[in-house]
């Protein structure tokens, strides 16, 4: 009996330490006090003129302890957006990124916040910060997974590009392209284009709108209209790529290509090459580094920079053709414009009288 009782009240005793102490927790929990909450009352009766003066002052209590949760704060900042308070809205989304300063969605919703009262310089500043941030995870992360997969030259990123699109032999068994597409301009306007190839570098260009063509050997430019051929000294058009994008036998024309890196750029990674003309010409291109498919053209021009991106990669034959291009000016407020490929015809007869002017 004595040995029942003292196993009993040893139990007991266990049972009582083992028991959460809810006096402690619940003076402990007392000490912890939302500061998101603490600061919607405050703006709500005092508005975010003075919040951050309350917010230090949250910082600095020491005897009491304040919770700083981010998703607390963007839930306030989202309700005083939908109360039509923008501006103490992005107080909070302010105050929050100074908390969470490596947050994508604290720094997003600060940019939509300066959208609403029509700030879009700070929309823009923030936006770019979330997304560098983001890409800089991205990237960090697709390194460490594939670094002993990384393409080390440019060659070797050219080359994944042509095995992506079909292989390099399928690509070179086409000696003749003729593609239409409708372009469209910064006014939505239709335009409907078709452009010439014939290996080595004769490309054409006919405009439907204006009755006006552009056409090349590589080495001279003419527009023409009304039948007329007038050469062009100055024009962007002996850079336009040929048939293979020059990604086949490119040295022939003087051209060479460098690899810079790996970027993340948007969310998406991919392979910077320059490439170099032998005049000293320039044009950055930029190869997804997961599907190995060219993706975008910048040139930079001074006052401002092109870039031209390549999407909807479909196939014709044996080969995938872009099918989609969006062309960016940006020259301080940006322009853009770009095209949808209708029809594509490969391997067609083109006679040279096409693209070269006829000689006296």
């Amino acid at each position: 009996m004595k040995n029942g009782l003292t196993c009993l009240a040893i139990i007991l005793a266990l049972l009582f330490v083992s028991l959460p102490n809810s006096s402690a927790q619940k003076k402990e929990s007392a000490r912890i006090k939302s500061a998101a909450e603490v600061m919607a009352k405050f703006i709500e009766e005092n508005g975010s003129i003075a919040a951050r003066d309350k917010f230090k002052e949250l910082v600095a209590l020491k005897d009491v302890e304040y919770a700083f949760k981010e998703s607390e704060f963007l839930s306030l900042g989202y309700d005083l957006l939908r109360a039509g308070k923008a501006v103490d809205a992005i107080e909070v989304f302010k105050l929050t990124a100074e908390i969470f300063p490596h947050s994508y969605n604290t720094l997003m919703s600060l940019g939509r916040a300066y959208r609403k009262i029509g700030d879009h310089e700070q929309d823009r500043k923030s936006v770019e910060k979330a997304f560098a941030l983001q890409n800089r995870s991205l990237l960090a992360e697709f390194l460490k997974k594939n670094k002993d997969r990384l393409a080390k030259t440019a060659e070797e990123v050219i080359e994944r590009h042509l095995k992506a699109i079909g292989g390099r032999e399928n690509l070179e068994r086409i000696k003749t392209m003729v593609i239409t597409y409708s372009g469209y301009d910064t006014v939505d306007q239709d335009t409907l284009i078709t452009r010439y190839y014939k290996y080595p570098h004769f490309i054409r260009q006919d405009n439907a709108n204006s009755g006006i063509s552009i056409a090349t050997n590589g080495e001279n430019v003419w527009r023409i209209s009304s039948g007329k051929w007038e050469e062009l000294t100055d024009s962007n058009w002996v850079y336009i790529p040929d048939i293979y994008g020059d990604f086949i036998d490119y040295n022939k024309r003087g051209i060479s290509y460098d690899l810079l890196g790996v970027e993340a750029i948007d969310r998406n990674i991919y392979y910077h090459l320059v490439k170099r003309y032998e005049d000293g010409e320039t044009r950055d291109y930029y190869f997804s580094a997961e599907t190995g498919l060219f993706r975008i053209e910048r040139r930079d021009f001074g006052v401002g920079k092109d870039i031209k991106s390549h999407w909807d990669y479909r196939h014709h034959e044996e080969i995938l053709i872009p099918h989609l291009f969006v062309v960016t000016l940006d020259v301080g407020f940006g322009q853009t414009h770009g095209g949808i490929l209708k029809d594509i015809e490969i391997n067609v007869p083109l006679e040279d009288s096409l693209f070269l002017k006829k000689e006296k």
